[in-house]
């Protein structure tokens, strides 16, 4: 992958995890995103480093894979709690990668998520901070890593 910013590429966000990473692909908008298992992250090392994402493709939450994917843009890896072993993988296998803090980037992947699928019927009378995503949003907070690696 390219330096920050490189037009024509997607940049990717990745939040690991210790059971799960999250995954994002997005240019000036999210356009797909994942959560995998934490044993899988060597085949993520390959989409990034190969960019065939086919072997990750069940994990898909959010958006289409496109036939052909880009993955020229930056990475961004949440440098949380729990993250030294996922970096370390990144570096070994030669992945250029941005660390960024993390904190706060699950809730907001949470406000992600409503924004995204706002509620519907009764749920929107669930005060906005009460409001449970049905799903893990590990993918989201991935996103979110990448909007703060931006900067934006």
């Amino acid at each position: 992958m390219g330096q920050h910013g490189s037009p024509g590429g997607l940049d990717c966000g990745i939040d690991p995890g210790r059971c799960k990473v999250g995954v994002a692909f997005g240019d000036r908008e999210l356009r797909f995103s994942l959560v995998i298992p934490r044993d899988r992250l060597g085949e993520l090392i390959r989409v990034l480093t190969q960019g065939d994402l086919e072997p990750l493709r069940e994990y898909l939450t959010y958006g289409s894979i496109p036939p052909e994917v880009h993955l020229s843009g930056s990475v961004f890896v949440g440098a949380g709690t729990g993250s030294g072993e996922v970096l370390e993988e990144l570096r070994r296998a030669g992945v250029r990668f941005v660390p960024v803090p993390e904190a706060g980037s699950t809730l907001m992947a949470r406000e992600l998520y409503f924004r995204l699928h706002p509620p519907r019927g009764l749920g929107r009378l669930i005060p906005r901070g009460l409001r449970v995503p049905p799903r893990d949003v590990d993918d989201l907070a991935a996103w979110v890593i990448v909007l703060m690696g931006r900067g934006t």
